[in-house]
């Protein structure tokens, strides 16, 4: 519905649909820009008055328990661990990354909807056109606590063994796009050249290079490219390393590993980056510009921003599919670190894009919340698309309709009345019609808004249902995916303010921004409850209970006759371990690397079935032009090819369904190995009550610890089976997702460059020609290639089980790093609590003596205040 009439906005006249013609109503003076300030504070766990309890009682309780060795002067090795494993544990405690990747197509609307989110205004680049080609990955976060400009962009560069990498897949590309799509044999010579790919790699060498003669414009650099001999000819590849280095060299002033750039104003930030983050043009000219853009990495962007002071870090990187060398590089570096992802589409492409389907899965997998579908430019619809709704809507799209030609009439019938009181000369009442007028134009707009605002909320509620419904049944999640239709556009007027003859469609909640902001604004609800709860169960009791050790230090004379319970657990846990992850490690194997084994045998009947396809569909030419490209083309009158795309879809469902089944037996793996930590625990503690020393020495204080430190135990085994979880995601995206990490892309990396050297040649080193011509000999061995056994599919099967090896592997020495301390510390704190030696330092006594104060006044604050805030948090929110 249309913002108000005049001054009001449309929540103050919404609520009468049947709004009276009252011409008193309107007002005619400019409706203010809108403050997203105004908005309902988002329900955020960050934002409630009990977060600020737990923060604030963290610092208390560290006051306490550090003051006394703060004051005091007495000071050991062991009293400067406690205090550092405070500040570690309450001061700097690590918090988990929320990053919100948002991806779409270029142009697809990816920037303005991220500035529609900030505040600050667009600090995302736009393009004339609203949208811009994201050439590295840009990313969002709060400003630095000792920054000084409201803006700061810090742009990074890919390591120098990453910028060679990148010069040679440029000149590579070059040399096959100048020499890969010709043939003698057919007489086609250099006419099959392509000549987009040799454009790009000039402009690429001319944005880096173009103060050197070689490179002062695109027909300057392809005559240096063309002296290549070969796609990795030395002398030209040695003098592009050598410019990198002084360019390189010369931009950062040496040594520095980034170029930090700061200003007032997103505007200014942003023309400051045009040498980083865009195809500059020269406007003398024409040609290509200086710009650094092949070579940078990632560019971030640190401001003050609501959402981004939540922990929230906004990623909007090139699309994984780009075949640029800096594009695709920068999208996989960054995409890896997401925990969400806002997928920004139009209506059709979200509903039938299995890419769109295929993120959505992926994403639900790691819990609920984790995906939002966004439709941006929703607001557009003709003066005659009726969309699908019920007889009801209808009725009342017509009931609008008929209003608004209402409107019209009365507006038309003033405007007769005033031209006749202007012939009749009658300036008075020509005036007052004149207001009038100007109130039914405003009348006018404000009918008609409401009649295009009803059917764009038919249409909208239409797609996004049909949205939810197709995704839900790939995802199979109990809570339907988050889907938004977004207007940046009318938003924005809504921010710029406007006149009432100008209204826009839309209000200001039907943009749907405010909803979409406050949804993100919930994303790291998860994440930080889990660390409220952390702390609140197990790290501050954990702390408190090792400083009352340090408080009760007992000499034991038989102290190696008890020692022997503590020790035990750390020639066991590493046994408990490997015990669980060795069953967990074949079941994956039997249920996802056997099967995918098996199927090798089918696979290759499909892939040989699409080589004949694209032999048939593809001749001499073209088929040459798909190897040069490796096996990619992106349209044209042939249509879209993606060879390794279409290999990897034959079996990505079944995989899909293999990694799902097989990530069921997850639980039990983790159920299992903390039940027998647990028990190694427990019977520690039993062998230490039922020793006969226990009478005669007071280990209760040490009990306690135990039993608190041990809830440690649970947190580490969690977090390497989330890891396990997530890393098993990836492997899964490897085997069914077109990336350049993927198992099948890997594959065919070396078939596309063999079979792109099978062809007729020149001079003394001519190869003699096969019996079937070089163009099908190049299609069999293509084929052969392909289909062949333990070839392309065991890259996969063999790629799945070395990556699972490897996951298990890793996390098998994080759980017995993680666990191992916690064990570790069981022996440590006997040890400090068990002293051989009597306290006898007065300083050390009076210390102990306010230590034992302060840490009773600690617990009572941590069960007392935070305990009563974290259950309300908890309860609100989990």
């Amino acid at each position: 519905m249309a913002t108000g009439i005049g001054r009001k906005r449309d929540a103050d006249i919404a609520k009468d649909d049947a709004l009276p013609f009252d011409l008193d109503k309107i007002d005619l003076r400019k409706v203010p820009p809108y403050g997203p300030k105004s908005e309902q504070a988002p329900r955020s766990v960050t934002m409630t008055k009990e977060w600020q309890v737990l923060e604030e009682g963290r610092g208390l309780i560290v006051g306490l328990v550090v003051g006394p060795f703060t004051r005091s002067e007495h000071h050991t090795k062991v009293t400067d661990e406690l205090v550092e494993r405070t500040q570690r544990d309450l001061l700097d405690p690590k918090r988990e990354d929320i990053v919100v990747c948002i991806s779409g197509n270029m142009g697809g609307g990816k920037s303005a909807t991220l500035n529609s989110l900030f505040e600050n205004g667009s600090v995302a680049r736009e393009g004339d056109s609203g949208s811009s080609c994201t050439l590295a990955s840009n990313r969002f976060t709060k400003a630095q606590s000792e920054q000084k400009s409201p803006y700061l962009a810090e742009v990074f560069l890919f390591p120098v063994a990453e910028r060679r990498e990148i010069l040679a897949g440029y000149l590579r590309d070059y040399f096959r796009a100048s020499h890969g799509t010709g043939d003698e044999e057919d007489g086609s010579g250099q006419a099959n050249t392509n000549p987009a790919i040799k454009d790009e790699v000039a402009g690429v060498l001319v944005a880096l290079f173009k103060e050197y003669p070689q490179c002062r414009s695109k027909k300057e650099a392809r005559h240096f490219l063309d002296g290549a001999d070969s796609e990795d000819d030395l002398e030209i590849l040695v003098k592009l390393f050598d410019w990198d280095e002084k360019l390189v060299k010369r931009t950062t002033g040496g040594g520095a590993k980034t170029i930090t750039l700061t200003a007032s104003t997103p505007g200014e930030l942003i023309a400051q980056l045009d040498g980083f983050a865009t195809e500059v043009v020269d406007e003398d000219d024409g040609c290509t510009g200086a710009s650094m853009w092949p070579f940078v990495s990632l560019i971030e962007f640190r401001f003050h921003d609501p959402t981004t002071s939540l922990g929230i870090t906004f990623l909007d990187t090139p699309g994984l599919s780009d075949h640029n060398q800096t594009r695709r590089r920068s999208a996989n570096k960054y995409c890896k670190t997401k925990t969400h992802s806002i997928i920004v589409s139009d209506a059709a492409r979200a509903k039938d894009d299995p890419m769109v389907a295929n993120e959505a899965k992926l994403m639900s997998q790691r819990g609920p919340d984790r995906v939002v579908i966004v439709l941006p430019k929703s607001d557009i619809i003709g003066d005659a698309t009726m969309p699908p709704g019920t007889r009801k809507d209808k009725q009342k799209a017509k009931e609008l309709r008929n209003q608004c030609q209402a409107a019209v009439k009365a507006a038309e019938q003033c405007e007769e009345r005033m031209a006749k009181c202007e012939e009749e000369g009658d300036e008075d009442q020509a005036m007052v019609l004149n207001k009038q007028k100007r109130k039914l134009d405003v009348w006018v707009k404000y009918t008609d808004n409401r009649e295009k605002a009803h059917r764009i909320r038919m249409r909208s509620e239409s797609s996004k249902e049909t949205i939810r419904e197709k995704l839900q049944d790939l995802t199979h999640t109990t809570r339907p995916t988050p889907v938004f239709a977004v207007s940046n556009k009318l938003y924005n007027q809504h921010l710029a303010g406007f006149s009432p003859k100008d209204t826009p469609v839309l209000s200001v909640d039907e943009t749907a921004i405010p909803d979409l902001r406050r949804l993100i604004s919930t994303f790291p609800n998860e994440a930080r409850l889990n660390e409220a709860r952390h702390h609140q169960i197990t790290v501050i009791p954990s702390l408190l209970k090792r400083f009352a050790l340090y408080t009760a230090r007992t000499p034991l004379e038989r102290k190696s006759d008890m020692e022997k319970y503590v020790l035990r657990p750390l020639v066991k846990y590493e046994e408990i371990i490997k015990g669980a992850i060795d069953p967990f490690a074949m079941a994956l194997k039997e249920r996802i690397v056997d099967p995918l084994r098996t199927e090798e045998s089918s696979w290759i009947q499909s892939a040989r079935a699409l080589c004949e396809r694209w032999e048939d569909a593809n001749k001499t030419t073209p088929f040459l032009q798909l190897i040069n490209r490796d096996g990619h083309r992106r349209g044209g009158k042939s249509g879209a090819v993606n060879m390794s795309g279409d290999l990897i879809a034959l079996r990505s469902k079944k995989i899909s369904g293999l990694f799902e089944r097989a990530v069921q037996y997850h639980n039990s793996f983790e159920k299992s190995m903390l039940e027998e930590l647990d028990d190694l625990a427990a019977d520690m503690l039993t062998d230490l009550r039922e020793d006969p020393n226990y009478g005669f020495v007071d280990l209760e204080p040490f009990l306690d610890y135990i039993n608190t430190e041990k809830t440690r135990i649970p947190h580490a085994v969690r977090q390497s089976c989330q890891r396990i979880l997530e890393g098993l995601e990836n492997i899964q995206r490897k085997a069914t997702l077109i990336d350049e990490d993927a198992y099948v892309v890997e594959a065919m990396a070396p078939v596309y460059k063999d079979v792109a050297l099978l062809k007729a040649g020149k001079g003394p080193n001519k190869l003699p020609r096969p019996k079937c011509g070089w163009p099908q000999h190049r299609k069999n061995t293509f084929k052969q290639q392909v289909t062949r056994i333990d070839g392309i599919w065991a890259m996969v099967y063999t790629g799945v089980q070395s990556d699972v090896v490897a996951l298990l592997q890793t996390e098998q020495a994080a759980l017995n790093h993680s666990v191992g301390a916690v064990f570790k510390d069981f022996q440590s704190g006997f040890d400090m609590m068990c002293d051989t030696k009597v306290v006898s330092d007065p300083k050390e006594k009076a210390l102990q003596e306010e230590l034992k104060v302060n840490l009773k006044q600690a617990e009572q604050h941590l069960n007392g205040p935070m305990r009563k805030a974290f259950d309300a948090l908890w309860k609100e929110f989990h």
